[in-house]
């Protein structure tokens, strides 16, 4: 409750509340997006913020506080980048991080496996998401084979739901040091119908990885580098593979924050770039819809769900990767808004803090545009409610902490525990 009854936050949302009346906004994929004046394919451009529709002082405010607002938040925070409208509105580094620093993408490096899943089933190398993953590797002998082992999907290994006996908390760390990878997470046992549980597994991940590389003709990082990489200009890369060469579909890839930034612009324009459509529509709006339901995030942030190897945030109007430390690539949709971070401590980094209280909150207003009758009546009820439940809840905090001082101070001790 003290979260809702922030006034600077209650006048935040009935701001996006009056976007939403005003504006021709829509969400996710499908709603009409800002056409880039120009592609980042050889370089991003830069922008003044206030050319983008968004307000530099605030921004600035965030880097003070980034720098001096909380301990060792610029420790653990090694960048953050701003994309609205294709330009690069804000961009900070920690030393001695830079521009051109490759960074440890951890699990991030999942969104990037799911889009060549998509890109192989838009050329026809993989025939159907609905393709079961023994019948993909019928060349190899599988163990603890039962008929949910023979159910399994590719769509199951995107969403994370296969059924498999994976221990989140040792089974990554036991994979890589296994023989062969691949093989040891096709043995798991089964421990739930496919599709029935969700339960993170990077052994799923690196499955798909493998998928490619077994149906492609190639390596999984050559099709990268001539389906992916090289239309978005992506030429600086590392990528770890397993002991038979495949690279590493739940973590390993490092990139810089600049081109980190290029998937989340892609995805932005549901799967086109330059005139290209890389990415199939469809593929990129099931990525940005909850397939199953969540309650937080593997850092506690409240997460209402998980798309393809996607982590979706409605709280935040938001999806995109994620992975450990703090590596995000946040797409926002509504706010035509690409978010990158790389860290090494996502503990230590407030990001809904720093996207409510500065990135969104920097956004202007665009002129209003001719209201329909129903948008001006809603315009009116929030223009003229907005002030009063701002005051209301003025009161009822005055008259609660007079009333019972003491108890307030105590229950905000715990909130900050």
């Amino acid at each position: 409750m003290v979260y809702l009854l922030n006034p600077t936050r209650v006048i935040l949302v009935f701001s996006l509340m009056l976007s939403v009346v005003v504006l021709p906004f829509g969400t996710g994929v499908g709603a009409q997006s800002v056409v880039p004046d120009y592609w980042p394919t050889n370089g991003w451009r830069t922008s003044d913020p206030e050319a983008q529709g968004m307000n530099s002082t605030l921004l600035d405010e965030m880097t003070a506080f980034i720098e001096n607002g909380v301990e060792n938040l610029s420790w653990a925070l090694h960048s953050f980048l701003v994309i609205r409208n294709g330009y690069i509105v804000y961009e900070y580094y920690s030393l001695p991080y830079d521009q051109d620093t490759l960074h440890f993408l951890a699990s991030a490096t999942k969104t990037f496996v799911a889009a060549l899943i998509g890109i192989a089933l838009d050329a026809g190398i993989i025939g159907s998401i609905n393709d079961t993953v023994v019948d993909i590797f019928d060349d190899r002998p599988i163990a603890n084979m039962d008929a949910r082992k023979e159910a399994i999907t590719i769509r199951h290994l995107l969403t994370m739901t296969p059924g498999l006996a994976w221990d989140n908390d040792n089974g990554y760390n036991i994979m890589i040091a296994s023989p062969d990878w691949v093989q040891y997470v096709l043995d798991l046992p089964m421990i739930a119908d496919p599709g029935e549980t969700w339960a993170y597994n990077s052994g799923a991940s690196h499955l798909l990885s493998a998928i490619i590389q077994q149906l492609s003709g190639t390596t999984t990082l050559a099709f990268a580098e001539n389906r992916l990489f090289g239309p978005l200009g992506i030429d600086q890369y590392l990528w770890e593979t397993d002991p038979q060469g495949i690279p590493n579909g739940g973590a390993g890839m490092e990139l810089t924050p600049r081109n980190m930034a290029k998937l989340g612009l892609l995805y932005l324009e549901n799967g086109q770039w330059d005139g290209q459509q890389l990415l199939p529509e469809d593929f990129v709006a099931a990525s940005c819809t909850i397939q199953s339901h969540l309650t937080t995030d593997p850092d506690g942030n409240p997460a209402s769900g998980y798309g393809y190897q996607t982590w979706v945030y409605p709280y935040l109007d938001a999806y995109g990767a994620r992975g450990s430390g703090g590596q995000r690539i946040l797409v926002v949709p509504d706010h035509e808004l690409v978010i990158v971070t790389t860290g090494n401590d996502a503990q230590l980094v407030p990001l809904a803090d720093l996207l409510l209280d500065y990135v969104y909150a920097s956004i202007y207003q665009s002129p209003a545009l001719p209201l329909v009758p129903w948008q001006g009546v809603v315009l009116v009820a929030l223009v003229i409610g907005a002030p009063l439940a701002v005051g209301a809840i003025y009161l009822i905090r005055k008259f609660r902490f007079r009333k019972n001082s003491h108890k307030v101070l105590k229950e905000g001790e715990e909130l900050e525990k």
